[in-house]
Order: C-alpha cells, then structure tokens, then sequence
C-alpha cells in the first residue's frame, strides 16, 4: 500500500513539473515571436505576404493566396473550437480578413483589433497546448521522410528527454516546421526539424544533446539563407534566428 502511495505521488510530481514546464516554454515562445507584448500578437512582417498571429505567430494567409509555408493558424482556430472556445467572429474567418500590409496597418486602429488581441493574450495556454501537441507529433511525420528513421528517433529523444529538452524541439517545430515539405526547401535542402536532428544523429562531439541541436539549428538555418533567393533578403533575419536558437542553451 506504501509502495502504491509512492508511485501515486511520483506520478503528480512529474505531472506538475511537467506541466510547470510547458508553462515556462509557453511563456519563452510568446516571448521569442512577440517580445511578449500583447500588442505584437497579431502582426504583418516587413518583407511577408501574410499577417501571423498569436504567442507562436501562426501564419495566416489572406483569401487567393498560396504561398510556400505551412499555413498553421487554421489548425490552431480548429483547435480553439474543439476545445470550446467561442472566436471573434473575424479569426473564425476561412482565410485572413487583409489582403496587404496597408489593411492590416489600418485595421490596427480599430476596436476589433483590440478584441482580437485580447482573446489571443488570453488564450495563451491553449495556445501553448498546441503547440507541445504538434511537436510531439510532428516526430511520426518526420520518420517517414528520413533516410534513417532509427537514427533521427534517437536523436529526438536525447534532446527531448534531457533538462528542459521538450523546450528546443517544441520551439523549433512552431519557429521553422518539420521539414518535410517540398515548398518548404531552398535547393533542395529543408531547415526544419527534421534536417536538425539529421545533424545531431552526425555529431560526435561530446557535448549535450541540447548542444548538438543548437549546432545543428545554426548550420541549417545557415544554409537556408545561402541558398535563399538574395531578393527575398533573408540574411536580415539570420541574427535573430541565431539569438533565438542560442536560448535552447540559456534555459538548459
């Protein structure tokens, strides 16, 4: 009965150390995209055809639009709604309510972008769920793209299981996508999850698995931008990227 009572206990402890866990990824990721000001919950970035929004900023596409990223704000509305929340009528929209930046910009003025902020700072938690839900999925989507199942698995798992790992992966999958995707690829050559942990299952180096995922992000966040078409001038974005990636290493 003792024993039972033990068991019981550990099971609540790693619960709740777990679940303080998410808190704090939560709470890093809507730092990381939004500097974690509710005002930036909603934005249009220079240089993109499309507004992002929430703590991951989930790209939204504006209505007779295709572009070449996964487009991850439907799916987070579909899970808003399974969950039982009941969205301002303009993010239950099937596509973006703005087609330019200079919409957006001036939509900002308005009181229904306050509305939509404020149901978006308040739903950060669910949001956050989310977000750990794709991640964790996002390990059987990738094993049937990679040459080495085997090997990737045991890399995600290194990084996963050790202090504060689930924060690298979960983050990274929100920030550049599993990389499985053709669009998704400048020469053929992804930059997502899976092309970082196709690095860490190479590194021999004996250092942390959280280490070798930080190396691993670098480099293939590096390549993208040389393979980048120079118009697009993605080499602006590279500091930033690097600076976030850096903090996989601060919080371990």
């Amino acid at each position: 009965m003792i024993q039972i009572k033990k068991i019981i206990i550990y099971f609540i402890l790693i619960t709740f150390i777990f679940s303080k866990e998410i808190d704090k990824v939560a709470d890093l990721i809507f730092k990381n995209e939004a500097g974690g000001k509710k005002e930036n919950l909603i934005v249009w970035n220079k240089g993109e055809e499309f507004s992002s929004l929430g703590i991951g900023h989930f790209i939204w596409y504006p209505k007779n639009y295709e572009g070449n990223f996964e487009e991850s704000y439907p799916k987070l509305k579909n899970y808003l709604i399974l969950k039982g929340y009941v969205l301002p009528n303009l993010l239950n929209n099937p596509d973006a309510p703005w087609d330019t930046k200079e919409e957006f910009e001036k939509f900002k003025m308005t009181k229904e972008f306050k509305e939509l902020t404020d149901f978006l700072y308040e739903t950060r938690g669910v949001q956050a769920d989310f977000i750990k839900i794709r991640a964790e999925e996002s390990l059987n989507k990738i094993l049937v793209y990679a040459e080495n199942p085997e090997k990737i698995k045991k890399a995600f798992y290194e990084v996963y299981n050790s202090p504060f790992g689930a924060y690298p992966i979960i983050d990274y999958v929100n920030f550049k996508g599993e990389g499985i995707k053709d669009t998704e690829k400048y020469k053929n050559q992804g930059w997502g999850l899976l092309q970082v942990l196709e690095q860490v299952s190479e590194n021999n180096k004996k250092i942390s698995p959280t280490e070798k995922f930080i190396e691993g992000a670098k480099f293939v966040l590096t390549r993208r931008v040389k393979n980048s078409d120079p118009k697009r001038g993605e080499k602006r974005w590279l500091k930033g990227w690097i600076n976030r990636v850096e903090t996989y290493k601060i919080e371990n």
